[in-house]
């Protein structure tokens, strides 16, 4: 893995270090003028958002360096033919055979040819013997 912009990389976590370290002072600062003051807090104030927000500064100094990686990909070679019938024939409506009388009986489209290539299949074993 390597980064488009290191630079943009350093600049943003130094941000993020900043304002890490500004957080801390201000927490600090702010119970010491607490203490001195004579106030007592039952528990610390927390300082969610701003950890949130140097968190993501510095995710956001991670994505504008740009990280890239390149992944070797395994090439297979190939030929794929794609062939589609637009002709008029597709459009008909299939005809029921006479000897098919019920619904659930029905032949799908491909039963005739099927019952066809088996035909011719019988008559070719026949010739053979």
């Amino acid at each position: 893995m390597s980064l488009s912009s290191p630079a943009l990389l350093a600049v943003g976590l130094l941000v993020a270090a900043g304002l890490a370290w500004a957080t801390v002072t201000v927490a600090r600062r702010r119970a010491g003028a607490l203490t001195a003051a004579g106030v007592t807090l039952a528990r610390p104030a927390r300082q969610t958002g701003a950890w949130l927000s140097v968190t993501g500064i510095a995710v956001l100094a991670v994505a504008v360096a740009g990280p890239v990686a390149s992944v070797p990909v395994p090439r297979s070679e190939g030929t794929v033919i794609l062939a589609m019938d637009v002709s008029g024939s597709m459009a008909a409506t299939d005809v029921t055979p006479a000897g098919w009388r019920t619904r659930s009986a029905r032949p799908g489209r491909l039963s005739g040819p099927s019952r066809a290539a088996s035909t011719s299949a019988l008559s070719l074993s026949k010739r053979a013997r």
